[in-house]
């Protein structure tokens, strides 16, 4: 990881070269954003729409070039109704000449293939790779083959990890190493149970790669979470497995980064519908928990979904969270689903948590699918932000409710800067702390806004449950209200159909106005 000094050029301190922003993506319908990385002028990223131009839906792939204030200089699609795409998680990755690699699933007639696909710096294809189930290569041809996670090691070689249908029921997963061109180098089939494995992330190191995977035995009382981590030489046979931690048998693990001879993993919660923690835990190659850390009740089904070092020697873990509503309904009914970011040190310790909620309709379902930590010591994310009033049985939003969301925060987390003013931001080792000129209850920004205002809600302890959000125009019209449901939560209001001009903003808690704030809307 390159660490960068930033110049403080004034007192107070200020972090100048972070941007910060929170923007929705519409390429097309049901747009959803996979990945993204940093470049040298912007940030590259991925993801899928649905085509509305042919008598037939189906999905493309888009990649997408921003500067690093999140202004679009291209965007580019591939995909046909003959040939539809399908992006999964993780499973984008950069190499060292500068061009990256996607991977896809594609069908093709009856079979679900997987697909890697190079790109240039510019989003223009230099090749393209079709990949079939190893387990069905001498069967037949309509067979099923799921990337689930790609990575790359300093040579440029390339592990992709994918579900691979089995010949009886359920699915293994298998490991496959290729050249920096594509060219096969070996497979590994992983058959640990008959249920259903998947592979949640690979980490390659000098000797071989580490691999991190979870197995759902589905169990009658309940769903219980079989961990495997395993180690692959680099001619791909096994080094040694461990199966199963069992004080983190409900925790899900997610994404690993190494460190110092450790594997550090992040575990999502998904036992039931009651509240849970999100754990970060630190395992040696003995299999012993060095280590742990994790945030207290952040909401039923909740956890982290990716981990990334820090220039400071810590971890950062993104991932989601879900607010059980008043009315909510545990067969028919949806849950609100926001953005979770936390901050831990090298040995664990909790330094901050942010969360990061659209308010659109009583039914959102706002995730982040990829985090990255940026040169400015700052972190990007992508995923989706949808409104899933109106959804199907299944859960899935009426059309066309679903955008990508790219979100662009400082090194506190903060999408509002200054979010952070009782702590001394540490970013790649230089202290930027922030001296905000009064006690606040609530942040905004930016202030001008066009599209959406940004209304960071603090850690209040004086502020009661039934406090509310309200929004007058300047003849004291009521415009917008809303009530926080948690704190060090930033609120993202869709101002862009709101009249251009001034507004106050007030937190009010029964009959005391806590805070109020001008802000004005204009449109570009």
């Amino acid at each position: 990881m390159r660490c960068y000094a930033l110049l403080i050029l004034f007192y107070p301190f200020s972090l100048l070269s972070q941007n910060t922003y929170s923007e929705r993506l519409s390429v097309d319908i049901n747009t959803i954003g996979f990945g993204v990385w940093e470049m040298e002028d912007g940030y590259m990223q991925t993801g899928v729409t649905l085509d509305t131009s042919a008598s037939v839906l189906y999905s493309k792939l888009w990649i997408r070039k921003t500067n690093m204030s999140g202004q679009e200089q291209w965007i580019k699609t591939y995909g046909t109704a003959e040939q539809s795409f399908f992006n999964f998680l993780d499973a984008f990755i950069r190499l060292n000449d500068g061009n990256f690699v996607v991977a896809n699933q594609t069908m093709r007639g009856d079979s679900m293939l997987g697909q890697l696909t190079w790109f240039d710096a510019n989003g223009d294809t230099i090749r393209t790779l079709l990949i079939r189930s190893p387990t069905f290569l001498s069967i037949n041809q309509n067979n099923w083959f799921v990337p689930t996670y790609l990575s790359n090691d300093d040579q440029d070689n390339i592990y992709l990890s994918a579900q691979v249908t089995q010949v009886a029921s359920g699915n293994d997963f298998s490991i496959s190493k290729f050249t920096s061109l594509g060219e096969l180098v070996w497979d590994y089939i992983y058959t640990q149970s008959p249920q259903y494995d998947i592979c949640f992330s690979i980490n390659a190191e000098e000797e071989g790669v580490i691999v991190v995977a979870a197995n759902d035995n589905l169990v009658t009382s309940g769903n219980y979470y079989t961990e495997y981590f395993f180690k692959l030489d680099t001619e791909g046979n096994l080094k040694w497995e461990y199966i199963e931690r069992p004080e983190f048998n409900l925790f899900q693990p997610q994404e690993i980064v190494l460190s110092n001879d450790k594997v550090i993993v992040a575990t999502a919660y998904y036992d039931g519908f009651e509240g849970g923690d999100a754990f970060i835990y630190a395992m040696d190659t003995l299999n012993h928990v060095c280590w742990s850390g994790h945030v207290e009740n952040i909401g039923y089904r909740s956890g982290f979904t990716n981990i990334d070092k820090t220039c400071d020697a810590g971890y950062v873990c993104s991932g989601n969270f879900r607010e059980v509503l008043p009315a909510y309904d545990s067969i028919n009914g949806i849950a609100n689903e926001g953005v979770l970011l936390v901050k831990f040190d090298s040995i664990g310790n909790l330094l901050w948590q942010r969360k990061y909620h659209y308010l659109e309709a009583p039914s959102d379902y706002h995730r982040i699918y990829d985090m990255k930590a940026t040169s400015d010591g700052g972190y990007i994310m992508v995923g989706e932000a949808t409104d899933q009033t109106g959804a199907n049985a299944n859960w899935q939003p009426v059309l066309p409710r679903q955008q990508g969301w790219i979100l662009k925060v400082d090194a506190c987390g903060c999408l509002v800067p200054g979010c952070d003013s009782e702590r001394m931001a540490m970013s790649c080792g230089c202290e930027v702390p922030f001296f905000p000129e009064v006690p606040h209850y609530f942040l905004t920004g930016p202030n001008p806004a066009t599209h959406s205002l940004n209304i960071y809600y603090g850690d209040v302890q004086d502020v009661s449950t039934a406090a509310e959000f309200r929004v007058h125009d300047m003849n004291g019209k009521l415009v917008y209200a809303f009530k926080p449901t948690t704190t060090s939560t930033t609120y993202i209001v869709d101002v862009s159909e709101w009249a251009r001009g001034q507004y106050v903003l007030s937190l009010i808690d029964g009959s005391r106005v806590m805070q109020s704030e001008k802000v004005i809307v204009v449109r570009e």
